[in-house]
């Protein structure tokens, strides 16, 4: 399993990221965030799936990195998420990982499938992944107040897990 916290991923606001000016709008954002992190000793900033992904080495300044962020009024969110492949049992790995590193005592899943030959429903999914996770843990599965949300993107040949987010 490939986990590593390497990189940021960034949500853009939709309302500053809409329709047919999408790709311009990822340019100039991904422009800007080059000025704006010049020094800060990351590798690379791309764009995939409607997405924006800062590529860090071990040099990254962390901490001024994640402030120049919160400052980015185009940012809806962004996070430190752990990279598995898309295979159900790398998923599930991945998310326990993310449950334990938390202190919560109640979880959810909330899955976002962008990869749509994924051959699993987000339904499916959310169940399969919540029964394993209250398998192997104390923690409550609780869809109403969780006190952690365990986010899974699935994307064409990887997943991203995550439960913590940063909103300006």
């Amino acid at each position: 399993m490939s986990m590593h916290k390497n990189i940021i991923l960034i949500h853009l606001k939709d309302e500053a990221a809409k329709g047919v000016y999408r790709p311009l709008f990822e340019r100039n954002f991904i422009q800007k965030l080059s000025a704006i992190l010049k020094g800060l000793n990351h590798k690379s900033i791309r764009r995939k799936y409607q997405r924006i992904f800062i590529d860090l080495d071990s040099k990254s300044d962390i901490e001024n990195i994640k402030k120049k962020l919160l400052s980015l009024n185009e940012i809806n969110y962004f996070c430190f998420p752990e990279i598995a492949s898309s295979k159900i049992e790398e998923i599930k790995k991945a998310s326990l990982s993310s449950l334990l590193a938390s202190n919560a005592k109640s979880f959810k899943p909330k899955i976002k499938i962008s990869y749509k030959a994924f051959p699993f429903s987000s339904k499916k999914l959310t169940k399969d992944i919540g029964d394993y996770l209250i398998k192997k843990t104390d923690k409550t599965l609780d869809f109403i107040e969780p006190e952690t949300i365990i986010y899974i993107e699935i994307l064409e040949n990887s997943s991203l897990i995550y439960n913590i987010i940063y909103k300006s």
